[in-house]
């Protein structure tokens, strides 16, 4: 076999490479981008739905007193991510018609195109090999004529000229091997080359959408975790809420100079009184509440006060008969009814305002619209009269329909255990 052969043969695997190889890659590499792209858009359509469910979050979060900045930072982490998923669907579109679609375009037209040139390139280079064929044919019948003539000398310059005639077709052969070779090789490469430039193209592309994430994130992360990071720190406006709604009394001392006198005896509610006290806190019965929350450390105990005035309620104190025995639920009740009657007036001491507070009768059933009591007081509904406010929790009682003295959540708690154990504490933070 000769080096134009060889040449020959390898210019036609490169282009059969192509068309057998590299075409049929190139089209399960669109196929497999498509199915990229798909998985991709599926993402962006469940981000959508997990970051609703967020901003859902944030608006619980922004009703409550004491996490009202969680729920803009929750809403802020929502828009910033929304952002994001913008940009990547603007990623995906130009993915799409940057890479699949040239792709799938190029590839259509280069099957058509690649035959094309394949058959171009046979048929010249077999138009040539047929007529240096035929050159040799001639030259060997002059040949035969030369050797069997008596003069042949007179067949020298036909000779001569049939024998330039193929090296000149000869040449221009190789010439269309060489350069079908280099055209193959050229051709191959060209698809190489679009193809890894079409990729730099989406990876310029991933960069840009990258940049962008961390651009945005990182405004925002810090001010984020420093929304978070002191999870038991109430803000300023709910403890504003807690000072109008605890009770207004003389301070400390005013609670040391009762305790004094009162010697746990009984006091009289004049005595209160002339100390500056409008209602009592130390009455029972007493409600005492576990905390349950899973984000509470064993360290967190919250003091829940309850107030009763003083003219409602009799002051009892360990001298006197106390009920004991009584079934408290550790779940707080979705309705009470009312023990006492509560009818707040502008003469209150509570900092509260009118408007904001729920009058009731004894009896009234009470639907709670908030999950705990806060301080002392609950927000709820009269299911009588129709109205919303807050009022103080221990005027009231779980609803009898409510309640389940086989519930495995109840506890038997003895009343003058409670109060005893309320006065050592008081002591405790007066010594």
């Amino acid at each position: 076999m000769s080096r134009s052969d060889e040449v020959n043969k390898m210019t036609e695997n490169v282009y059969k490479g192509i068309l057998d190889q590299f075409n049929p890659s190139l089209k399960n590499f669109v196929t497999m981008g498509k199915h990229y792209e798909k998985a991709l858009t599926g993402v962006t359509v469940a981000a959508k739905g997990y970051f609703d469910g967020l901003v859902k979050l944030g608006e619980l979060a922004s009703d409550s007193q004491g996490s009202k900045e969680l729920g803009d930072t929750l809403f802020q982490m929502a828009e910033v991510h929304r952002q994001i998923q913008v940009q990547l669907e603007d990623v995906l579109k130009l993915f799409h018609s940057e890479l699949l679609s040239q792709l799938e375009q190029k590839l259509e037209l280069d099957i058509k195109y690649l035959t094309a040139t394949l058959k171009k390139y046979q048929s010249e280079r077999k138009s040539k090999s047929e007529s240096i064929e035929r050159c040799q044919s001639q030259l060997k019948k002059l040949r035969r004529k030369s050797q069997g003539s008596r003069h042949p000398n007179k067949y020298g310059d036909r000779e001569m000229q049939y024998v330039e005639l193929m090296s000149r077709r000869q040449a221009e052969l190789d010439t269309l091997v060489a350069v079908g070779y280099r055209s193959a090789l050229t051709e191959e490469r060209r698809r190489y080359c679009f193809l890894v430039d079409r990729q730099c193209s989406v990876t310029k592309l991933l960069i840009n959408y990258h940049c962008k994430v961390r651009e945005l994130l990182s405004q925002k992360l810090s001010s984020w975790q420093q929304s978070c990071s002191q999870p038991t720190r109430l803000p300023e406006r709910a403890l504003n809420l807690l000072r109008h709604t605890a009770p207004q009394g003389s301070g400390a001392s005013g609670i040391a100079e009762l305790l004094r006198h009162a010697k746990l005896g009984a006091a009289q509610p004049e005595q209160v009184r002339a100390r500056g006290f409008s209602s009592l806190v130390l009455i029972p019965p007493f409600t005492f509440y576990l905390p349950s929350s899973p984000f509470l450390s064993q360290c967190d105990v919250y003091l829940i006060n309850f107030t009763f005035p003083l003219s409602s309620v009799p002051l009892h104190l360990p001298g006197s008969t106390l009920p004991r025995d009584r079934v408290l639920p550790l779940s707080s009740p979705s309705r009470v009814e009312a023990i006492f009657a509560h009818a707040p007036g502008g003469s209150e001491g509570s900092g509260v305002g009118v408007a904001c507070l729920l009058h009731f009768l004894p009896g009234d059933a009470l639907s709670l619209l908030i999950s705990e009591p806060r301080d002392g007081w609950h927000y709820g509904q009269n299911e009588r009269t129709g109205r919303k406010g807050w009022f103080p929790f221990s005027f009231t009682q779980p609803y009898p329909n409510t309640l389940d003295p086989l519930d495995s959540r109840s506890v038997t708690i003895e009343t003058r255990n409670c109060y005893d154990i309320v006065i050592s504490f008081l002591k405790m933070l007066l010594s």
